[in-house]
C-alpha cells in the first residue's frame, strides 16, 4: 500500500513538474497575437509588429506596423461601454489613419474628411481582457482631397 501511494505521489509530482514547465516556456505576450489586418485594393494585409495600445482622455488608441515599418495604421474611438458602433465622422478625436511611411502620406478618416465605421466586438472587462472589432473606411490624403484609399474587411485585436 506505502509502496503505490508513493508511485502516485512521483506521478504526480512528474505532472505537476512538466506542467510549469511548459507554462514557463509559453510566450503569452507574443507579437502575432494583437494587431490590425485588413483588405486594401484587393491585397488582404497584416499589421502584427510594433503594436501599441492605450487610453488617454477617454479614447482608445490602437496602432500597428508592418514588418517591414512601411505601412502605420491608428485607430482611435471612445472607450465607451455603452456604445459599441462608431460612424465616422463622429467627433473630433474618432479617425482612422493609414501612414504610409515611405512616401510620407497620410491618409485620414475623421470628423476633417472621408467616412467610416468602427464597431466592437469584444471590450476589455471580456474575460481575455481583449478590445476587439472590425472596421472599414474611405480615408483622404490629408494634403490632397483628390487622393483617396478605401480599406475593407478591417479587424484588430489588442489586449490590455
Amino acid at each position: 500500500m506505502k509502496r503505490t501511494d508513493q508511485r502516485i505521489k512521483i506521478a504526480l509530482l512528474i505532472i505537476i513538474s512538466v506542467s510549469i514547465l511548459t507554462f514557463i516556456n509559453c510566450d503569452l505576450s507574443s507579437e502575432n497575437y494583437e494587431g490590425i489586418e485588413y483588405e486594401i485594393g484587393g491585397e488582404q494585409m497584416e499589421l502584427r509588429y510594433n503594436t501599441m495600445n492605450y487610453i488617454d482622455y477617454n479614447y482608445y488608441h490602437l496602432e500597428a506596423t508592418d514588418k517591414d515599418e512601411t505601412i502605420l495604421i491608428k485607430i482611435i474611438f471612445p472607450a465607451n461601454d455603452i456604445i459599441n458602433v462608431f460612424d465616422i465622422p463622429y467627433d473630433q478625436d474618432t479617425r482612422i489613419n493609414y501612414h504610409d511611411l515611405e512616401t510620407g502620406n497620410i491618409y485620414s478618416a475623421s470628423a476633417y474628411g472621408g467616412n467610416g465605421l468602427i464597431m466592437i466586438d469584444s471590450s476589455t472587462d471580456s474575460l481575455f481582457n481583449e478590445l476587439s472589432g472590425t472596421f472599414e473606411c474611405d480615408m483622404i490624403n490629408v494634403e490632397n482631397e483628390a487622393d483617396t484609399l478605401t480599406i475593407i474587411n478591417g479587424y484588430f485585436v489588442f489586449v490590455f
